[in-house]
């Protein structure tokens, strides 16, 4: 069985955290288009888009911590995607690329995660993080 997570920077202001999470929901929504459920029709037959099928709990870390579960997972079988520095401080994908592609990936500060795998994996990954609150 599948599970994913959301972790983010734990010192980042709540309204980046939130965009965060919403661009890595993307990012999982992409990957794995059948996590996201169909549309879905009201009594009088308006149409609802389909959301999330799974849960997706929202953690937080340490930018330290987000990259170690980074370098440990990244060739594993968890998805992970990731919002770095160069994320938070471009304003358009092209710029997001070109500024990406002049960094190691070791020097990639991250600041949210996404991670979606086997349930146990996760577990592992998410035993000792709290809960965003």
């Amino acid at each position: 069985m599948e599970k994913g997570i959301v972790i983010v920077n734990e010192n980042l202001p709540v309204g980046l955290k939130a965009n965060i999470c919403a661009v890595l929901g993307m990012s999982l929504g992409k990957k794995y288009p059948e996590v996201v459920g169909g549309d879905i029709f009201t009594l009088d037959r308006a149409s609802i888009s389909g959301i999330t099928q799974i849960p997706l709990p929202i953690l937080q870390g340490s930018s330290e911590k987000l990259s170690e579960i980074f370098e440990i997972h990244r060739n594993s079988d968890v998805f992970m995607a990731i919002f770095d520095n160069s994320a938070l401080t471009t304003k358009n994908y092209s710029e997001f690329q070109n500024k990406i592609s002049c960094i190691n990936l070791a020097e990639l500060q991250i600041h949210g995660l996404i991670a979606y795998g086997p349930k146990k994996t996760i577990n592992k990954i998410s035993a000792d993080l709290p809960l965003l609150k």
